[in-house]
């Protein structure tokens, strides 16, 4: 555990903030050439999902269509 008062409000802007953070690093090194990898965890922590995605899916919190 990296933080132990981290907040589910925080928990649910953590893939939000990691594609904002690759998004600035993409632009800043657009023309140099870079690797990056972005794997998104938060399929593992169903509670952890932001506002805008609550309700979209009548199939649960997993659901892909």
């Amino acid at each position: 555990m990296i933080n132990p008062r981290v907040t589910d409000q925080d928990q649910d802007q953590l893939t939000t903030q990691y594609t904002e953070r690759a998004v600035r690093f993409i632009e800043k090194n657009k023309d140099r050439p870079f690797f990056i990898y972005l794997p998104h965890t938060m399929v593992h922590c169903a509670a952890a999902r932001v506002d805008k995605f609550r309700g979209k899916s009548q199939c649960g919190l997993f659901a892909m269509w």
